[in-house]
């Protein structure tokens, strides 16, 4: 008795070719899904490393700011320098032209100059503003730039500068000032000594002795190649305020 013999089995062409396209489907999808998911990775990392920058350098201008102004620990010995003290120029300027400007909420600045007493090494009333005690911050192609010393108050254009924001970022900054006068001398005839609304010592009469309370507002801006943006803002008081006679 003779057996069938039968015939292996297996795919035509066609439907080898159609397997293969089908995994070549399935891998593209996959390989897709991995790179959009490592490129959003990578974008988080970024706007997570650019969130720290901004932040670190807001630090830094914080407390360099808040310190502008101060020219002894010693007040007692050196009351007369105070009262003139050259340390409280703060200057303002429009950072691409070095113009001096205002400043306010409607105008910010783009570039802020100021100084302080840097080893409080103030010889009884010696108001001597060193080179090494003038500061300031400033924006240049892009790159925040930290004044090291030298130049004036007047001016953002002189000085000793160098760059302290990462070059494959593009940084803007802008400043504001609000300046409060107080009448010192209004408060100590006032009741309680407080400068409440509409009281005299709100506003600096001729002859009088005045403080100006300072705050400056600042914004910081940090643009990568690929457009992702990081803003970050602060205020700072600050500490030692400006000494005046109104004449």
């Amino acid at each position: 008795m003779l057996k069938e013999i039968q015939k292996q089995k297996g795919f035509t062409l066609v439907e080898l070719m159609i397997a293969i396209v089908l995994g070549l489907l399935v891998a593209t999808a996959a390989m897709n899904i991995y790179v959009k998911n490592m490129t959003s990775q990578t974008q988080n990392l970024q706007l997570m490393r650019l969130n720290q920058d901004m932040r670190a350098t807001m630090d830094l201008m914080v407390r360099d700011i808040r310190r502008a102004g101060f020219a002894t620990s010693t007040p007692d010995t050196s009351f007369d320098c105070l009262k003139s003290n050259p340390f409280n120029n703060m200057g303002f300027f429009d950072g691409a032209t070095a113009t001096a400007i205002a400043a306010t909420n409607a105008e910010p600045a783009s570039c802020i100059v100021f100084a302080y007493n840097l080893n409080n090494n103030l010889v009884a009333n010696d108001c001597v503003i060193e080179s090494r005690d003038r500061f300031g911050y400033r924006v240049r192609s892009g790159v925040l730039q930290m004044k090291k010393g030298g130049g004036t108050e007047a001016t953002c254009a002189t000085g000793s500068w160098e760059g302290i924001s990462n070059s494959q970022v593009l940084v803007a900054v802008g400043f504001t000032v609000t300046a409060t006068e107080l009448d010192i001398t209004e408060m100590f005839t006032d009741a309680d000594g407080i400068c409440n609304l509409g009281e005299a010592c709100n506003d600096c009469t001729v002859g009088n002795q005045c403080l100006t309370i300072r705050e400056v507002g600042l914004s910081l801006t940090g643009t990568l190649s690929d457009g992702t943006t990081q803003t970050v803002a602060a205020k700072v008081r600050v500490r030692n305020d400006e000494f005046d006679k109104i004449y």
